[in-house]
């Protein structure tokens, strides 16, 4: 790639430091290193992702390479207010929760290795790069198959029991963990409206057309600013309030879940990625952003509930179990509290699941600074056109309706 893009503060040092932390030693030296991007134009819009192949010697030992994905954050608008609290919350999941909750694990992984986090500017975060150990995203366009919803909700249940006995016994800890990837800060930028105010109004006029859906569609126009919009979902995804709680992971798209396959292209293994948006809060959260974002519309349809219940569900139980939890919520307690915020899933759906399925040559403008100053790609008002997303719609616009949401 162009290395004249790469930051000048990514040098031999820098990554000497970031490998003698992650590594546990004082004696390594830079041999060489070679970036390329670490997520296309458009894929990712909460940070610069690298990916870095430094080759290193120890001692008189032979040159060893290692692959690592560095994440910047950018200084930006965007991130007025709210960038360094992320990116904070983010090196305490990688360097301290995730590896303690991991030891509840009879097997498997939650996140990444964790190198290294500079907290002051310019802040970063080195993390092991997992495309070498055979991990890879999926297809954000058409959305997961049931195959790929199961594995990533059953890593879920694992992540939201173990993280709930983690607060039980760090509760001072939940204190930095208040607000999610929904902020005061991102919701008064020209990106929301951009992207969320104007898929808003977009599927209003769909729905106008679809039989059937006219009253829900009148409904909608009761929320006549973004500001308003903004208000319902600051409203729909605080979590101050919430009697149940856990440690969600926040940010529960495709994007962040990388895959690993077998022989026959079946996914096999799963590893979240990104904890910048965690929060402490209730498990509906996490639960229904999956489900507004990630999964494909035929799947959602016929398999909503029975995910939950089988997959989600039954992983969490098992996991308070293996660790001789005694007081584990029912199932119907659960599905209560995912129904209860099934409405913070409905609006990220609306806002942002016609972004996600953008053909990838279109959502290339959808950039950081593009974002940021309001300049998103000139196809964005087409992103609502999709099947998959109109399809979504339909079923979540008459869920909506059926729990009031816009009444």
């Amino acid at each position: 790639m162009d290395t004249s893009n790469i930051p000048p503060f990514l040098d031999h040092q820098y990554f000497k430091i970031a490998l003698e932390n992650g590594l546990k030693t004082n004696n390594i030296q830079i041999v060489n290193l070679q970036f390329s991007m670490g997520s296309g134009p458009g894929e990712n819009f909460l940070s610069s992702v690298y990916r870095v192949l430094v080759t290193y010697s120890t001692g008189n030992a032979p040159p060893k390479s290692v692959s690592l994905i560095v994440k910047v954050v950018p200084d930006i608008p965007l991130y007025a207010g709210g960038g360094s609290e992320m990116h904070e919350k983010e090196a305490m999941m990688y360097f301290d929760i995730l590896p303690a909750i991991e030891k509840g694990l009879k097997e498997g992984r939650m996140s990444p290795r964790g190198f290294f986090a500079a907290l002051k500017e310019p802040k970063t975060i080195v993390i092991e790069d997992l495309k070498h150990l055979g991990y890879r995203l999926s297809d954000r366009q058409k959305g997961l198959n049931e195959d790929h919803c199961k594995l990533v909700l059953e890593k879920l249940g694992q992540f939201h029991a173990l993280s709930m006995l983690y607060a039980e016994k760090n509760p001072m800890k939940m204190e930095h963990f208040k607000e999610g990837v929904v902020t005061p800060y991102s919701v008064n930028t020209p990106a929301f409206e951009m992207t969320h105010w104007a898929n808003f109004k977009s599927t209003i006029a769909l729905a106008e057309s679809w039989p059937g859906y006219e009253a829900v569609a009148q409904k909608m126009k009761g929320i006549q600013t973004a500001k308003e919009l903004a208000e319902r979902l600051l409203t729909v995804a605080d979590c101050s309030n919430d009697s149940f709680k856990i440690l969600n992971h926040g940010d529960m798209w495709v994007n962040n879940f990388l895959f690993k396959y077998d022989s026959n292209g079946k996914p096999e293994d799963l590893i979240f990625v990104d904890y910048q948006c965690s929060v402490y809060g209730s498990p509906g959260n996490d639960i229904n952003h999956f489900l507004g974002l990630s999964p494909a519309a035929e799947v959602l349809k016929n398999r909503h509930e029975h995910m939950i219940r089988e997959y989600y569900y039954q992983s969490f139980k098992q996991t308070l179990q293996n660790v001789g939890y005694g007081r584990i919520p029912t199932e119907e307690a659960i599905m209560a509290e995912i129904r209860r915020k099934e409405s913070y899933g409905v609006l990220l759906a609306i806002g942002v699941l016609p972004i996600l399925s953008m053909d990838t040559c279109v959502s290339k403008d959808n950039t950081l600074e593009n974002m940021s100053s309001g300049k998103v790609g000139s196809n964005m008002q087409h992103s609502v056109l999709s099947a998959r997303f109109q399809e979504a719609m339909k079923y979540w616009l008459k869920r909506a309706d059926e729990s009031k949401l816009f009444d």
